[in-house]
């Protein structure tokens, strides 16, 4: 029996999980060698894992911060109430002033660590460009696509045509990620969003059946867009919600 689960399942546009895989080659049997790139989902983790963990820890770092703040706050205010109480005012107030100073260092090392914050948005960087960079190649190698769709040999000479467009999108974006993050930002160009060469029409694309590859590209890149937008935006009961239309109200 398949089991179910209700958890919202993330990254699953890029078939992270054996599932996704699984499900998108037997919707689109014809293009498991566009939709699979195996390069690619190795390095998006590899940054991805690290920029959650990341995120995660500050998060935990600024309720704990805030908790600890509280508590000395409290404990400070309350101070009038037990100072007559011998020893236990005196664990009291250590209580507060320790809890006081944890907040401070903890805000300090964590929350407001610009260091982490940077690297965290160096990671986002990656992860989000390697995204574009997979569903890019749906739109700006329609040719090499068309093309690999004929016999077994085009399926291998467009991935091994893949492999030097990634080897040039590692090239230039590894070990050089603040670098891109402050020319994007500072650029005004709209082209930037661009990783690849734009095609150029023909008679081979526009007579082309190219129903399976749009459907997959729909199916696995707008869909999942408009997804993750509406689990953010969704309604939660809970007291403590991440989401942003809860924290708006």
């Amino acid at each position: 029996m398949a089991q179910t689960t209700d958890r919202y399942i993330f990254n699953s546009d890029l078939l992270t999980s054996p599932a996704a895989l699984e499900r998108a080659a037997a919707s689109y049997p014809d293009l498991p060698h566009v939709l699979d790139h195996p390069e690619l989902r190795a390095l998006f983790t590899a940054y991805d894992i690290p920029a959650n963990l990341a995120r995660k820890w500050s998060r935990r770092s600024g309720v704990c911060a805030i908790l600890l703040g509280a508590i000395a706050l409290l404990g400070a205010s309350a101070e009038p109430l037990y100072h007559n109480c011998g020893a236990l005012a005196r664990i009291l107030g250590l209580i507060s002033a320790v809890a006081g100073i944890l907040s401070v260092f903890i805000g300090l090392g964590g929350v407001l660590h610009t260091k982490l914050k940077q690297r965290w948005l160096h990671r986002r960087l990656m992860t989000e460009r390697l995204r574009q960079f997979h569903f890019q190649t749906f739109v700006c190698h329609l040719p090499a696509i068309i093309a690999s769709l004929k016999t077994p040999d085009s399926v291998q000479a467009y991935q091994d045509a893949r492999r030097r467009w990634f080897s040039n999108f590692r090239l230039q974006y590894e070990d050089h990620l603040e670098a891109e993050l402050t020319r994007i930002l500072e650029s005004s160009e709209e082209t930037d969003v661009w990783l690849h060469p734009l095609p150029r029409l023909d008679d081979a694309m526009l007579n082309a059946d190219l129903h399976d590859v749009f459907a997959a590209y729909q199916a696995l890149r707008i869909t999942p867009q408009l997804q993750y937008a509406n689990y953010k935006l969704r309604t939660q009961g809970a007291l403590f919600s991440a989401s942003p239309r809860m924290q708006a109200g």
